[in-house]
């Protein structure tokens, strides 16, 4: 899913568990997602470093994703992060991402995962009807140590 109101990227708990995925778990920080009809719920902060493939690119979007029990119907939901890096140019009602050609977008878990989140101020997130505030983090992607976006 292509979320222009999400601050973060997304990857399906479902999808992690379905394919024996290797999270990193932060047992001292908490995810609280306020739901469209205002109720606040709360989870163990989990994140998973991915890969984006997009076709007939030379390198691959690599991010940090929240691991999170979104929609049954998406494996990830990508958000701003996606968009600031990548600049994609979307045809909305043909559901592409599309540049000078169409890109078909694949992603896979990648071999490692990475000190992801930097200490700062809450993330808010909105997208789905739904906003995401971690306590303590920042939504700062990492920069030097193999998580840094390619495009």
């Amino acid at each position: 899913l292509l979320d222009c109101g999400a601050t973060t990227i997304y990857v399906s708990k479902r999808w992690v568990e379905e394919h024996q995925l290797q999270t990193t778990k932060f047992s001292d920080k908490n995810i609280r997602v306020k739901l469209g009809d205002n109720q606040i719920v709360e989870a163990e902060l989990e994140i998973l470093l991915i890969e984006i493939l997009a076709s007939r690119l030379d390198d691959a979007y690599k991010c940090v994703a929240v691991v999170y029990p979104i929609p049954d119907e998406f494996d990830c939901i990508l958000g701003i992060p996606f968009f600031e890096d990548m600049q994609p140019h979307i045809d909305w009602r043909g559901r592409r991402i599309e540049g000078t050609r169409t890109r078909t977008l694949h992603w896979k878990r990648t071999g490692k995962t990475c000190e992801p989140i930097e200490e700062g101020g809450p993330v808010i997130t909105s997208g789905l009807r739904r906003s995401v505030e971690a306590k303590g983090l920042s939504a700062k992607r990492p920069a030097g140590n193999g998580c840094e976006a390619h495009g």
